[in-house]
């Protein structure tokens, strides 16, 4: 539980610097009188106040947490120093702690305040013993910044959102599942919601995700909700979001070391979701679509097989060349679908797509294709804001072309093996129509935690959230 409360409490939290070999205090005016008892304290202990250090006093009855942070910081300083503050605060079990900030300003408090609510996670849901304790803290800053503590976590509620879907097993979260969590939203907020079942989807021709949804026992669904925040704007955005709830590879059957955590393959679907969710919950004044194109890519009798050309909702065909590309698939129908029956100016899809990215950005990074500069440029203004990265990645004729089909309209995957996450944006790029301005983001690395560094957790990190929040609000 985070608050604003000026009361002091058992366990303070004073931050510091370094200037000159010195330990500085970012507010020595405020704690003047403290601050003479911990410089008489600190000739005891060698602590030089670097970035993340921290130090534990007791003067007299009062216990005193110093942490080190960047004089001249960023605000990914103060998320991983806060963050830093949380597990300290964990093991000492105290229920209340007050918390001092370097300097009361906007974004710096929400840095703070993200900081510390995002590490306040533990998916625990299969362990038999869970943690029960849950401290207080007491942000010691002005009343004034009630309403930012309370937008901030809204957001962070949804990125802890994302990372519990992602992570719970794959017979729980099925396409069906995420209907029902999609209609609970929408019910909530009174939002008009379509969903087209197995039957609609075959009715409906859309072609491709029935093609790697038919083979599963659990049947695939696109899922629409609308939202309009402000009905005299003209601008539509379409949030796309890939929902492979079980990813085998199908045919193609991913090895093992690959398959384990395919679950997490729904990641662009949970992004999108909850990205949605928060701009409906902070009342954002944007007309947005969702669309969760949901499947499990299975293996059975009944499964598309390598070799296979099925019709898109487009119209198009495409020759399947590899059933684990099966991403691209779903959001081929989905991304023709909203734009034939709802319009959008714009387009955002995520998805976790490739393991090309990682090879290509990392394991922390998304990757960024699209056609408009202006959406690109201010999704990496927003990304390096919230340090939900992002790195604009190229679509050339070269990729084109390697999806050229002697059958069909194109290939589904480049028979190549370099270049995969700009052939599959390629793709993409084949099912946007010319006068819609779109954006890809590979989230496949992102999405995905591999360790477990301050406030992004193991398995479901949630990133891509705040990426997309940030964005919405400030374009």
């Amino acid at each position: 539980m985070i608050k604003i409360n000026s009361k002091l409490s058992n366990l303070v939290v004073i931050p510091t610097y370094a200037k000159k070999e010195k330990i500085m205090f970012f507010n020595k005016e405020k704690n003047s009188e403290i601050i003479k008892k911990i410089n008489l304290e600190l000739k005891f202990f060698h602590f030089e106040a670097k970035q993340e250090e921290t130090l534990f006093l007791k003067i007299n009855k009062q216990k005193i947490l110093l942490i080190g942070i960047n004089e001249n910081y960023t605000l990914e300083d103060l998320r991983r120093a806060y963050s830093i503050i949380f597990k300290q605060i964990k093991k000492t079990k105290e229920k209340e702690t007050t918390i001092e900030i370097p300097k009361e300003e906007k974004e710096e408090i929400k840095a703070i305040i993200e900081g510390l609510d995002l590490t306040n996670y533990v998916f625990d849901m299969y362990l038999s013993k869970k943690e029960k304790f849950i401290p207080t803290i007491n942000l010691d800053i002005q009343k004034k910044f009630s309403s930012l503590l309370e937008k901030t976590l809204i957001v962070d509620s949804n990125v802890k959102f994302t990372r519990s879907l992602v992570n719970q097993n794959a017979d729980e979260i099925v396409p069906k599942k995420l209907e029902e969590i999609a209609k609970k939203i929408a019910k909530k907020n009174k939002l008009k919601i379509k969903v087209l079942d197995e039957k609609n989807i075959q009715k409906e021709k859309l072609g491709l995700l029935w093609a790697v949804g038919k083979g599963a026992k659990n049947p695939p669904r696109l899922i629409i909700i609308e939202y309009f925040g402000n009905k005299q704007s003209k601008e539509k955005l379409a949030l796309v979001g890939k929902g492979i709830t079980f990813d085998t590879g199908g045919i193609n059957l991913k090895p093992t070391n690959y398959i384990e955590d395919m679950r997490t393959d729904m990641g662009g679907s949970a992004t999108m979701l909850a990205t949605f969710k928060s701009a409906v919950e902070l009342k954002l004044k944007k007309n947005i679509v969702l669309v969760l194109c949901c499947a499990e890519n299975s293996i059975s009798a009944q499964a598309y097989k390598p070799g296979d050309i099925f019709k898109s909702y487009k119209g198009t065909t495409v020759e399947i060349t590899n059933t684990d590309a099966e991403g691209r698939l779903v959001l081929a129908d989905g991304l023709s679908y909203v734009q034939k029956h709802y319009k959008p100016t714009h387009i955002i899809d995520a998805a976790t797509l490739t393991g090309a990215i990682l090879v290509a950005l990392g394991k922390k990074v998304i990757g960024m294709f699209g056609n408009d500069e202006n959406m690109k440029k201010a999704l990496f203004k927003s990304g390096e804001k919230t340090y939900d990265r992002v790195w604009e990645m190229p679509i050339y004729e070269e990729h084109r072309d390697g999806l050229k089909s002697k059958f069909a309209d194109t290939l589904n995957c480049d028979k190549g093996r370099y270049g995969g996450s700009s052939s599959a944006a390629a793709f993409l790029e084949h099912f946007v129509e010319k006068n819609v301005k779109w954006v890809h983001l590979d989230i496949a690395g992102a999405a995905r935690g591999y360790d477990s560094p301050y406030y992004v957790p193991e398995m479901g990190t949630g990133k891509g959230v705040r990426l997309l929040v940030d964005y919405l609000e400030n374009e």
